[in-house]
Protein backbone atom coordinates (compact mmCIF):
# COMPACT_ATOMS: atom_id res chain seq x y z
CA UNK A 1 0.00 0.00 0.00
CA UNK A 2 3.13 2.51 0.54
CA UNK A 3 4.51 1.69 -2.60
CA UNK A 4 1.46 2.28 -4.34
CA UNK A 5 0.90 5.43 -2.88
CA UNK A 6 4.32 6.95 -2.96
CA UNK A 7 4.05 5.80 -6.84
CA UNK A 8 0.91 7.89 -7.32
CA UNK A 9 2.69 11.03 -5.51
CA UNK A 10 5.93 10.63 -8.18
CA UNK A 11 3.79 11.22 -10.83
CA UNK A 12 1.25 13.65 -9.55
CA UNK A 13 4.73 15.64 -8.93
CA UNK A 14 5.35 14.94 -12.28
CA UNK A 15 2.34 16.62 -13.52
CA UNK A 16 2.94 19.61 -11.46
CA UNK A 17 5.72 19.86 -13.32
CA UNK A 18 3.97 21.10 -16.19
CA UNK A 19 1.96 23.90 -14.22
CA UNK A 20 5.12 25.04 -12.56
CA UNK A 21 7.11 25.42 -16.42
CA UNK A 22 3.76 27.06 -17.82
CA UNK A 23 4.04 29.59 -14.71
CA UNK A 24 7.63 30.14 -15.59
CA UNK A 25 7.09 30.73 -19.43
CA UNK A 26 4.35 33.56 -18.37
CA UNK A 27 6.58 35.24 -16.10
CA UNK A 28 9.38 35.90 -19.05
CA UNK A 29 6.71 36.68 -21.43
CA UNK A 30 5.42 39.03 -18.58
CA UNK A 31 9.03 40.11 -17.66
CA UNK A 32 9.98 40.94 -21.35
CA UNK A 33 6.56 42.40 -21.98
CA UNK A 34 7.26 44.93 -18.72
CA UNK A 35 10.64 45.57 -20.00
CA UNK A 36 10.19 46.58 -23.20
CA UNK A 37 7.05 48.87 -21.55
CA UNK A 38 9.74 50.51 -19.36
CA UNK A 39 12.14 51.23 -22.32
CA UNK A 40 9.81 52.40 -24.63
CA UNK A 41 8.29 54.93 -21.74
CA UNK A 42 12.20 55.97 -20.88
CA UNK A 43 12.77 56.72 -24.97
CA UNK A 44 9.86 58.82 -25.11
CA UNK A 45 10.71 60.69 -21.74
CA UNK A 46 13.97 61.55 -23.03
CA UNK A 47 12.61 63.01 -26.29
CA UNK A 48 10.87 65.30 -24.63
CA UNK A 49 13.27 66.45 -21.82
CA UNK A 50 15.51 66.78 -25.07
CA UNK A 51 12.95 69.35 -26.27
CA UNK A 52 13.18 70.39 -22.60
CA UNK A 53 16.70 70.75 -22.13
CA UNK A 54 16.49 73.17 -25.42
CA UNK A 55 14.02 75.12 -24.02
CA UNK A 56 16.05 75.66 -20.69
CA UNK A 57 19.16 76.30 -22.96
CA UNK A 58 17.55 78.86 -24.95
CA UNK A 59 16.09 80.30 -21.66
CA UNK A 60 19.49 80.90 -19.90
CA UNK A 61 21.15 82.34 -22.82
CA UNK A 62 18.14 84.77 -23.11
CA UNK A 63 18.51 85.56 -19.37
CA UNK A 64 22.36 85.88 -19.94
CA UNK A 65 21.72 88.15 -22.85
CA UNK A 66 19.02 90.25 -20.48
CA UNK A 67 21.74 90.26 -17.79
CA UNK A 68 24.29 92.08 -19.86
CA UNK A 69 22.29 94.57 -20.72
CA UNK A 70 20.65 94.89 -17.27
CA UNK A 71 17.31 93.94 -17.24
CA UNK A 72 17.65 90.81 -15.19
CA UNK A 73 19.75 90.17 -12.06
CA UNK A 74 22.24 87.39 -11.06
CA UNK A 75 19.25 85.73 -8.90
CA UNK A 76 17.14 85.31 -12.49
CA UNK A 77 20.57 83.43 -14.14
CA UNK A 78 21.24 81.14 -11.06
CA UNK A 79 17.45 80.21 -11.48
CA UNK A 80 17.77 79.93 -15.16
CA UNK A 81 20.74 77.09 -14.68
CA UNK A 82 19.34 75.63 -11.90
CA UNK A 83 16.13 74.57 -14.19
CA UNK A 84 19.49 73.50 -16.60
CA UNK A 85 20.54 71.30 -14.29
CA UNK A 86 16.93 69.55 -13.24
CA UNK A 87 16.67 69.13 -16.65
CA UNK A 88 20.24 67.27 -16.88
CA UNK A 89 19.12 65.25 -13.58
CA UNK A 90 15.68 64.08 -15.27
CA UNK A 91 17.72 63.07 -18.37
CA UNK A 92 20.63 61.41 -16.67
CA UNK A 93 17.46 59.16 -14.32
CA UNK A 94 15.50 58.73 -17.92
CA UNK A 95 18.64 57.26 -19.54
CA UNK A 96 19.82 55.15 -16.90
CA UNK A 97 16.18 53.47 -17.02
CA UNK A 98 16.48 53.03 -20.55
CA UNK A 99 19.59 51.33 -19.84
CA UNK A 100 18.60 49.12 -17.50
CA UNK A 101 15.22 47.96 -19.46
CA UNK A 102 17.65 47.28 -22.76
CA UNK A 103 19.65 44.93 -20.15
CA UNK A 104 17.39 43.35 -18.69
CA UNK A 105 15.63 42.52 -22.49
CA UNK A 106 19.28 41.60 -23.96
CA UNK A 107 19.36 38.96 -21.14
CA UNK A 108 15.67 37.80 -22.04
CA UNK A 109 16.11 37.97 -25.62
CA UNK A 110 19.66 37.70 -26.46
CA UNK A 111 20.17 40.21 -28.47
CA UNK A 112 22.65 43.10 -28.03
CA UNK A 113 21.38 45.73 -25.73
CA UNK A 114 22.70 48.38 -28.43
CA UNK A 115 20.67 47.12 -31.04
CA UNK A 116 17.45 47.38 -28.85
CA UNK A 117 14.80 49.86 -30.05
CA UNK A 118 11.06 50.35 -29.38
CA UNK A 119 7.89 50.88 -31.63
CA UNK A 120 5.53 52.68 -29.96
CA UNK A 121 3.05 51.79 -32.66
CA UNK A 122 3.27 48.54 -32.10
CA UNK A 123 2.38 48.89 -28.17
CA UNK A 124 -1.78 47.52 -27.91
CA UNK A 125 -4.06 49.78 -25.79
CA UNK A 126 -5.11 48.69 -22.39
CA UNK A 127 -7.93 46.57 -22.48
CA UNK A 128 -11.10 47.63 -20.69
CA UNK A 129 -11.97 45.44 -18.01
CA UNK A 130 -15.35 45.89 -16.17
CA UNK A 131 -16.64 44.68 -12.56
CA UNK A 132 -17.12 41.13 -13.47
CA UNK A 133 -17.57 40.05 -10.30
CA UNK A 134 -16.63 36.32 -11.13
CA UNK A 135 -13.15 38.10 -12.24
CA UNK A 136 -11.05 36.70 -9.59
CA UNK A 137 -12.63 33.14 -9.18
CA UNK A 138 -11.58 32.48 -13.07
CA UNK A 139 -7.81 33.83 -12.92
CA UNK A 140 -7.17 31.30 -9.49
CA UNK A 141 -9.20 28.42 -11.77
CA UNK A 142 -6.71 29.34 -14.22
CA UNK A 143 -3.69 30.68 -12.69
CA UNK A 144 -0.74 27.88 -13.25
CA UNK A 145 0.65 28.78 -9.52
CA UNK A 146 -2.61 28.28 -7.97
CA UNK A 147 -2.77 24.64 -9.92
CA UNK A 148 0.67 23.93 -9.22
CA UNK A 149 -0.27 24.30 -5.63
CA UNK A 150 -3.01 22.25 -5.46
CA UNK A 151 -0.80 19.58 -6.94
CA UNK A 152 1.35 19.73 -4.48
CA UNK A 153 -1.26 19.48 -1.83
CA UNK A 154 -2.46 16.12 -3.26
CA UNK A 155 1.16 14.90 -3.79
CA UNK A 156 2.10 15.47 0.21
CA UNK A 157 -1.57 13.89 0.72
CA UNK A 158 0.08 11.15 -1.05
CA UNK A 159 3.31 10.78 0.46
CA UNK A 160 1.37 11.84 3.99
CA UNK A 161 -0.77 8.32 3.26
CA UNK A 162 2.13 6.02 1.87
CA UNK A 163 4.40 7.05 5.36
CA UNK A 164 1.31 5.95 7.52
CA UNK A 165 0.53 2.39 5.23
CA UNK A 166 3.97 2.05 5.74
CA UNK A 167 2.93 1.60 9.56
CA UNK A 168 0.77 -1.35 8.71
CA UNK A 169 1.85 -4.78 9.49
CA UNK A 170 3.35 -6.09 5.97
CA UNK A 171 3.67 -9.96 4.85
CA UNK A 172 5.79 -11.61 2.57
CA UNK A 173 5.15 -14.88 0.74
CA UNK A 174 8.03 -16.65 -0.73
CA UNK A 175 8.36 -20.64 -1.93
CA UNK A 176 10.89 -22.09 -3.59
CA UNK A 177 10.92 -25.45 -5.71
CA UNK A 178 13.77 -27.89 -6.41
CA UNK A 179 14.28 -30.49 -9.11
CA UNK A 180 17.39 -32.67 -7.79
CA UNK A 181 19.01 -35.35 -10.40
CA UNK A 182 20.50 -38.21 -9.09
CA UNK A 183 22.43 -38.83 -12.55
CA UNK A 184 23.63 -34.86 -13.07
CA UNK A 185 23.92 -34.46 -9.74
CA UNK A 186 25.06 -37.19 -8.59
CA UNK A 187 22.83 -37.25 -5.21
CA UNK A 188 22.97 -40.34 -4.96
CA UNK A 189 26.76 -40.90 -4.24
CA UNK A 190 26.65 -38.49 -1.31
CA UNK A 191 22.65 -39.38 0.22
CA UNK A 192 21.43 -42.39 0.79
CA UNK A 193 17.71 -41.19 0.46
CA UNK A 194 16.69 -38.09 -0.81
CA UNK A 195 13.82 -37.22 -2.66
CA UNK A 196 13.87 -35.04 -6.28
CA UNK A 197 11.51 -33.25 -6.16
CA UNK A 198 11.27 -30.72 -2.88
CA UNK A 199 8.90 -27.83 -2.03
CA UNK A 200 9.22 -24.91 0.58
CA UNK A 201 7.35 -22.38 1.63
CA UNK A 202 7.85 -19.75 4.02
CA UNK A 203 5.65 -16.86 5.42
CA UNK A 204 6.99 -13.89 7.33
CA UNK A 205 4.99 -10.93 9.04
CA UNK A 206 6.15 -8.34 10.40
CA UNK A 207 3.97 -5.76 12.86
CA UNK A 208 6.09 -1.95 12.70
CA UNK A 209 4.78 -1.21 16.68
CA UNK A 210 8.01 -0.21 17.86
CA UNK A 211 9.50 1.41 14.32
CA UNK A 212 9.89 4.97 16.16
CA UNK A 213 11.47 6.39 13.10
CA UNK A 214 8.59 5.60 10.57
CA UNK A 215 6.25 7.51 13.29
CA UNK A 216 8.81 10.61 13.49
CA UNK A 217 8.29 10.13 9.39
CA UNK A 218 4.51 9.52 9.45
CA UNK A 219 4.17 13.18 11.68
CA UNK A 220 6.53 14.85 9.01
CA UNK A 221 4.25 13.93 6.45
CA UNK A 222 1.22 15.42 8.01
CA UNK A 223 2.79 18.65 9.02
CA UNK A 224 3.99 19.12 5.02
CA UNK A 225 0.61 18.48 4.16
CA UNK A 226 -0.38 21.06 6.69
CA UNK A 227 1.94 23.32 5.18
CA UNK A 228 1.40 22.47 1.54
CA UNK A 229 -2.16 23.44 2.52
CA UNK A 230 -1.67 26.82 3.37
CA UNK A 231 0.77 27.72 0.89
CA UNK A 232 -1.32 26.68 -1.67
CA UNK A 233 -4.45 29.01 0.27
CA UNK A 234 -1.68 31.92 -0.08
CA UNK A 235 -1.40 31.53 -3.79
CA UNK A 236 -5.17 30.85 -4.24
CA UNK A 237 -5.45 35.12 -2.03
CA UNK A 238 -2.26 36.43 -4.07
CA UNK A 239 -3.63 35.53 -7.69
Amino acid sequence: LAQRDFLRAAKNELQATHFDAADKRKAVILDTATAYLELDNALRKLKTLGESAQAASRAEFITTQRLQEGLDSQLDLKKAQLNIAKVNVRVAEAQATADVARRRLSRLTGLPAESIDTVSDSIPAPRQVGQDEELPARAAQNSPVVQLAQQRVVTAELRARGEAHALYPSIDLASQYERLSSTINNYAQFYKNFKPNSFAIGLSIRFPLTDFAQHAKANAAVADVLRARQEAQMAHDQV
